[in-house]
C-alpha cells in the first residue's frame, strides 16, 4: 500500500534526496503507464479510471504534475512541487509609482480600501486592499501616528451628525 501512492515531497521532515529520486522515478513510471492506457496499448486496463483506481492515485493532482511535465519539455524539475500563490506583478510593473502614491495617500491618513479605490480612479492601477496592506507593512506604514488618528477623530466628530451614523469610527473619504 505504502509503494501505492504519490504524495507531496516533505522536506520539513528531514526527508534526504533519496525520497527524492525515489518519488520522481515513481511519478515518470506511472506516467509512462499512463500514456499507454491512453493509447490503447496497455493490456492491463481498459480505462483510465481504472489505472487510477488500481495505482491509489488522485485524478486532480496527478494530471496537474503529468501536465506541469509535459509542458516543460519532459524537465524532470517540473515535478518538485513549486510555491503557489499570486505572482506580483502589478507591484512591480508599478513599483516606484505605487509607493509614492501609497506614501503620500498613506500620510492623510487613507486607509488600504480608499488607497485601492484611488490608485484604480487616479493611475488605473487595479490592485487588491491585501496586496496594498503587504506593501504598506514592507514599507512600515501600516499604522497610523497618533496624529493623524487625532486627524480622523476630528473629522469623524466633525461630519458625524451630518451623516447620520453617530456610532461610526471610520469614515470613508469618499463621503466627505
Amino acid at each position: 500500500m505504502r509503494d501505492r501512492i504519490i504524495g507531496r515531497i516533505d522536506r520539513s521532515g528531514g526527508q534526504d534526496r533519496t525520497m527524492e529520486k525515489r518519488h520522481i522515478h515513481q511519478m515518470i513510471r506511472r506516467m509512462d503507464e499512463y500514456e499507454q492506457v491512453k493509447r490503447k496499448e496497455d493490456g492491463k486496463y481498459k480505462r483510465v479510471k481504472d489505472f487510477y483506481e488500481d495505482k491509489g492515485l488522485c485524478k486532480q493532482n496527478f494530471l496537474k504534475y503529468y501536465r506541469r511535465y509535459v509542458n516543460n519539455a519532459r524537465e524532470i524539475s517540473a515535478l518538485i512541487p513549486h510555491k503557489t500563490g499570486r505572482k506580483f506583478k502589478d507591484i512591480i510593473k508599478y513599483e516606484h509609482e505605487v509607493k509614492e502614491q501609497l506614501k503620500e495617500l498613506r500620510d492623510k491618513a487613507y486607509n488600504r480600501y480608499d488607497i485601492a479605490l484611488l490608485l484604480k480612479r487616479r493611475s488605473e492601477i487595479d490592485l487588491s486592499a491585501s496586496s496594498i496592506y503587504r506593501l504598506m507593512v514592507k514599507l512600515g506604514i501600516n499604522k497610523l501616528s497618533s496624529q493623524l488618528k487625532e486627524v480622523k477623530r476630528s473629522i469623524i466628530k466633525m461630519s458625524a451628525g451630518e451623516l447620520g451614523h453617530v456610532d461610526v469610527h471610520y469614515v470613508a473619504k469618499e463621503i466627505r
